[in-house]
């Protein structure tokens, strides 16, 4: 049986001003040296509520009162030493947090609908396809959000994160034994993705 657990946490002035010490204090000193070199107060608060989601998580459905060890996969990607067969990821933009536990590995990505994205970026990131229709769209952002979480929680979940390959990160034949996922929540302004691989997917 699938086991996929999802949390989002979206709402954000909740946790200005900023990261309150006692949450900092709850982090590994690796995570917080990596979120208080975040410049934005609402990203950095948002990143430490990524990662707390996964100790809570782990405590609510596997009884792991402490997050463990972590090593690194060929590409960086993070796995729990002691726990391989249990996987994660988190992801966070400043409207929105989320942590995804699976007996699988997998990915997930949270955007921001309203960004945008240069033509550049666009034209580097997206099939001809996918030009197309952010072209077409009446809310570009939307659509290019909702693109671009997918491809990041693809790359996510084989564990190579983004590479040149990402323009085809969605074509059919790459997907085949993934289950990918996703939606546009505009009521909250963010697009969610998560990507479910095969037990043998890359860490």
């Amino acid at each position: 049986m699938e086991a996929l657990y999802i949390s989002v946490y979206d709402d954000p002035l909740s946790l200005e001003p900023g990261t309150k010490a006692a949450d900092l204090e709850l982090l590994p000193a690796w995570r917080r040296a990596k979120v208080l070199a975040m410049r934005d107060t609402v990203h950095r608060a948002m990143g430490v509520r990524a990662f707390l989601m996964l100790g809570d998580m782990l405590r609510a459905h596997f009884g792991i009162e402490q997050i463990p060890e972590f090593a690194y996969g060929a590409h960086g990607k993070p796995y729990m030493k002691e726990y391989p067969d249990i996987h994660f990821n988190i992801a966070h933009c400043r409207r929105a947090a989320m942590c995804v536990v699976a007996d699988r590995p997998v990915g997930c990505d949270i955007e921001e609908t309203g960004r945008g994205a240069s033509e550049g970026l666009i034209a580097k990131c997206m099939s001809p396809d996918e030009q197309a229709a952010i072209a077409r769209a009446d809310d570009r952002g939307a659509v290019f959000a909702s693109l671009w979480t997918r491809k990041e929680a693809v790359g996510k979940c084989i564990g190579t994160g983004l590479t040149d390959e990402m323009p085809h990160y969605l074509d059919a034949d790459r997907l085949r034994g993934f289950d990918l996922r996703g939606e546009v929540r505009r009521d909250k302004g963010y697009a969610i993705a998560v990507c479910l691989g095969g037990k043998e997917a890359e860490q």
